[in-house]
């Protein structure tokens, strides 16, 4: 209750805003913390850094196994560090 969701926007442009009621924010709240982002489709991993940014956890889902060993890949610094939850699945 009184939490706002946080969708992005067309691929390409990176950019996230606020949606959603402008209802009263509880005190103490840090944007994107116990939010969970999921990036379907989410290929070589493209979006995760950016979204890890905005969201205390960030699941990416593919149905290529090939893309997601990608995404490992060019994010491998990002799927280690601690400070960050990201993860990636097949779908």
């Amino acid at each position: 209750r009184g939490l706002q969701s946080s969708v992005c926007d067309a691929p390409g442009r990176g950019e996230c805003a606020a949606a959603g009621g402008h209802e009263e924010v509880p005190e103490g709240f840090i944007p994107g913390q116990n939010l969970l982002a999921i990036d379907a489709g989410c290929g070589p991993g493209l979006w995760l850094r950016g979204l890890s940014s905005r969201f205390s956890h960030v699941i990416g889902l593919d149905q290529s196994q090939n893309l997601l060993e990608k995404a490992r890949q060019n994010q491998s610094e990002l799927l280690h560090e601690k400070e960050n939850q990201v993860e990636l699945r097949p779908a």
